[in-house]
């Protein structure tokens, strides 16, 4: 009842959205002879036709349960135990065990998580959990959170006032009262809990930071499973018919253009694009796109509903603009969408002055899944820090031995975000790549050692994944120190000493007990050590810190050096006025927001549109705090954040500026 009331309502929302969206249609090209007319057939475009849909990321949510906590957990009790105690069953548990554990090895938690438009079955999410109110629990710190599945919910009386507004007839079975909606599970969780936030600050961000000798307490009553989710379903986007063109015929000539041009030779996966209703194509992304879906929405809707061939005035003025620095960004992009025929004319590009010209010329190249541009990408890394995302990201699409050891040499460079970026970039592309050096310590956080000859630095992350990445010859360690971790942990070193002690405080029945162990003094060999005896990230993270604090370390410590960027629509603005991108430059450069690759609309500018420098404060910010169904029973220490409304089952023309998660296709941003 709820998706056939509500389907009503989107349909009518669509077709408002739709009708605000025709101040950005692609411009029409224009012949430049009276007597050698082009037929609009030719450049009019799926973007004319069509509105994307099912953009917004997807709150899903579960009661959990954390355990393997050293004694710091609680017997469960409240109005979310009944719900706990009905997945254990289903797991064949006694709920018991768990729930009344003398040895409060085990914590009820709220488990929440965001799916992003795109996403496809098995795509990593991140999982978020938190302490409900009136928990006993004391720490997090250690525990695992135990397979869970997290489902779509929603109260009744939303669903009720929904049906009402899109014209459902509820009078006849009339329903009092509001109760929680439980739809179907869509991520299932699992994995080792990254704890902690402090009282003041609310992010996890908080205890990677804080000063070591801060008498601020941090508390560990929330956490992160990082990639911890997996997608149980495919979630394509729509694009949705205008209403004055929604045909069925229509709806397959939009699909066929769409396979026509991304479908690869030989995929296994199913179609790009289906149409499924006379208003509706679903599009799943390609792999070529997997980590950008902004691009490949934005070079789908430049997509010609008739194929424009080699002789084409559409074509032949495309690469005339691509030549132009003030044009070409736009043309590349044009010239990506009507397929692998563009990939000489953008080989020209590559031999231009310009680097408005070369930049996009390569990138779109690198998107045709070709490798001429390979070199060009890897030099504007180093060369500009407003195309280093685009450059990065175009390098990790191809997945090729020519673009990782480009990668591979940028992970030497200087500069501590590009070094990093190629880092994350080669991972992306190939995450079993030699380069890396990457261990799973016990399955808790990664760590790396990479590009040997190069400058020392340690690289934190707080955020996305539980990982320390070692570059040249960083962590090397110079005693004496001796440093407490938390209760459980010692590493020490005499001067004279040649090895570091690691030393694990473990509680027991008997009481505590101490386990030593000798190893070198670096620091990928203490982590590996602390690991095996039982360290989480959160160890392993105060480890370096007190490290770098007391000045025994090699190498710099960075926390989240990832590069920043910025959209391709104001790319292509800036080329009419920054000629060697230095405005470009210093605007990313002195960037606070974090802007990333993804952009703010799905529409190019058109040459009609004033150029005008648009204030930072105009670019729409990604939503980086998705809904939690249990927002009323966030823990205190958690800062109040508005819920995000449920994503209709229907298609909705809703805009998504603002709204998308960063994974899957976002390679960088926070």
């Amino acid at each position: 009842m709820f998706r056939a009331g509500n389907f009503t309502v989107l349909a009518a929302i669509a077709v408002i959205l739709i009708a605000g969206c025709t101040g950005k249609k692609s411009q029409t090209v224009r012949p430049q002879a009276a007597d050698e007319p082009i037929d609009r057939n030719v450049t009019a475009n799926v973007g004319e036709k069509t509105v994307p849909s099912n953009v917004e990321p997807i709150a899903v949510s579960a009661v959990g349960l954390v355990w393997k906590l050293p004694g710091t957990g609680s017997i469960a009790s409240g109005e979310w135990r009944p719900m706990l105690e009905r997945d254990l069953r289903k797991k064949k548990l006694n709920p018991k065990q768990f729930l009344d554990d003398p040895n409060k090895t085990c914590s009820l938690v709220l488990v929440t998580a965001s799916i992003p438009p795109g996403a496809r079955k098995g795509d990593p999410v991140d999982i978020d959990v938190v302490l409900p109110r009136g928990s006993s629990t004391t720490s997090l710190k250690s525990g695992v959170l135990f397979e869970c599945d997290l489902v779509t919910t929603e109260e009744s009386a939303n669903v009720r006032d929904q049906m009402i507004r899109g014209g459902a007839d509820v009078a006849a079975t009339p329903v009092t009262g509001n109760t929680l909606l439980v739809g179907r599970a869509l991520v299932r969780a699992e994995g080792p809990l990254v704890a902690g936030s402090s009282d003041n600050r609310a992010t996890l961000k908080a205890s990677f930071v804080q000063d070591v000798d801060s008498p601020e307490p941090v508390t560990y009553t929330m956490g992160k499973v990082w990639g911890g989710g997996r997608v149980l379903e495919d979630r394509p986007y729509w694009l949705v018919l205008n209403e004055k063109d929604r045909s069925a015929r229509l709806a397959m000539e939009v699909a066929a253009r769409l396979n026509a041009i991304f479908q690869p030779a030989g995929d296994a996966r199913s179609k790009v694009a289906n149409a499924v209703t006379k208003d509706v194509i679903t599009v799943n992304v390609p792999s070529t796109y997997r980590l950008n879906h902004m691009r490949f929405l934005l070079v789908s809707r430049q997509i010609p509903l008739t194929p424009a061939g080699p002789d084409s005035l559409y074509r032949k003025k495309l690469e005339q603009e691509l030549l132009e620095a003030d044009t070409a960004v736009i043309a590349a992009i044009k010239l990506e969408a009507l397929g692998a025929e563009s990939t000489q004319p953008l080989r020209v590009g590559l031999q231009s002055t310009s680097p408005w010209v070369r930049f996009p010329s390569a990138e779109a190249l690198a998107y045709l899944g070709n490798t001429a541009g390979v070199g060009e990408l890897a030099r504007l890394c180093e060369q500009h820090a407003a195309l280093r995302t685009h450059c990065l990201t175009a390098l990790a699409t191809l997945d090729d031995g020519v673009s990782t050891d480009r990668l591979v040499e940028l992970m030497a460079h200087p500069d501590a975000g590009l070094r990093y970026g190629a880092f994350v970039a080669l991972r992306s592309a190939n995450e079993n790549h030699t380069a890396l050096n990457g261990k799973h310590v016990k399955k808790t956080f990664w760590l790396h050692q990479v590009a040997p000859d190069s400058q020392a630095m340690i690289h934190l992350t707080s955020n996305r994944r539980s990982e320390i990445v070692l570059f040249g010859n960083a962590g090397q360690l110079v005693p004496p120190f001796s440093l407490p971790l938390g209760r459980d942990y010692v590493v020490s070193a005499k001067a004279s000493d040649t090895d570091v002690t690691v030393t694990h405080i473990a509680q027991g029945a008997d009481g505590a007990q101490e386990v030593k162990v000798l190893v070198k003094p670096n620091l990928a060999a203490v982590l590996n050590a602390m690991g095996e005896m039982g360290a989480g990230y959160s160890e392993a993270i105060e480890l370096v810190r007190k490290l770098d604090t007391a000045k025994v370390v090699a190498g710099a410590v960075i926390l989240d050096a990832a590069p920043r960027g910025m959209p391709t629509a104001q790319l292509a603005q800036l080329a009419r006025t920054d000629a060697n991108l230095e405005r470009a430059n210093v605007e990313v450069a002195q960037s606070t927001q974090g802007n990333d690759i993804q952009q703010a609309g799905y529409d190019l500018p058109s040459d009609a549109e004033a150029v005008k420098e648009k204030p930072a404060a105009d670019v729409p910010q990604l939503n980086r705090n998705p809904g939690r169904i249990f927002s009323a029973k966030k823990h205190p220490s958690e800062p109040e954040a508005e819920v995000s409304p449920p994503t209709p089952s229907g298609p909705t023309a809703k805009s998504i500026e603002g709204s998308l998660a960063r994974n899957p296709g976002k390679l960088f941003g926070k």
